[in-house]
């Protein structure tokens, strides 16, 4: 597995693992513990532990609350205060959150709940731990590429592929920005992130050309509209002029 590779690789750069329950107090005191005795003081704690519960079919299931607050969330918490007496100042914790802490997907009620959690977590262990020298952040890296997923969760990957493209493809901030069909297949929140960067984008002064055949899209983001027939350009007017009957006329061929 990726698991057993990541570890392979670790113990080659000299690296050590320990092995133990994350849902469990005792548990991660015998973690924190076997790490001090074998390492010395903890300098940086990265928490990245959760369970995403893919192609769970309900989530107004308590004990899957109740699971997923103890994996994604509780086990940070746990973390944190076992090794704080062993941190020193100048160390640092980095809570692994999600884009899914502001996003709302379908289904997906107790994992964003965790995740934000864990951000309002990690807000207040940098004020509380910022006079002992100890940092604290979150990062929201996205979707991380796994085994399995895209067969598990065919929907949500399509939509983080759409997105990631996307944030990629502004993270360069373009002079000019193509988006051609943007929201094909995605959700209706990344639906709702996607239409906001390409407005952000043009803000900034980029040159935008939306390739869509979804008309409600075309009209809530365009300043200009052309309409293509049988591989032809036959109209191009301003977005305050158009009418949805003469597009649809246009868009089947008919005259201006």
């Amino acid at each position: 597995s990726r698991g057993d590779i990541v570890v392979r690789h670790a113990r080659q750069q000299g690296a050590g693992d320990v092995w133990g329950d994350l849902t469990s107090d005792e548990g991660v005191r015998r973690i924190i513990q076997t790490i001090v005795s074998d390492r010395g003081p903890i300098d940086v704690i990265v928490n990245n532990a959760a369970d995403q519960m893919i192609g769970e079919a309900d989530p107004a299931d308590p004990a899957r609350w109740h699971a997923m607050l103890d994996a994604t969330l509780l086990s940070a918490v746990r973390i944190v205060l076992a090794a704080l007496p062993h941190m020193p100042s100048g160390s640092a914790i980095v809570n692994v959150s999600s884009i899914e802490a502001s996003l709302a997907f379908p289904g997906r009620g107790p994992y964003a709940a965790a995740k934000s959690a864990l951000e309002a977590f990690t807000r207040s262990l940098a004020v509380d731990l910022g006079a002992r020298g100890i940092r604290a952040n979150a990062i929201a890296p996205g979707l991380i590429e796994r085994d399995g997923l895209a067969e598990s969760w065919p929907e949500g990957h399509a939509s983080w592929s759409t997105l990631v493209k996307m944030i990629y493809g502004l993270a360069a901030d373009p002079v000019l920005l193509i988006a051609a069909q943007p929201t094909r297949g995605v959700d209706v929140g990344s639906i709702e992130f996607i239409h906001s960067q390409i407005v952000a984008a043009r803000d900034r002064g980029a040159a935008v050309l939306l390739v869509s055949a979804e008309l409600d899209e075309i009209l809530g983001l365009s300043d200009r509209i052309a309409v293509m027939y049988d591989g032809r350009l036959v109209d191009v007017f301003d977005a305050a002029d158009a009418d949805r009957g003469r597009i649809g006329r246009l868009m089947a061929g008919g005259e201006k």
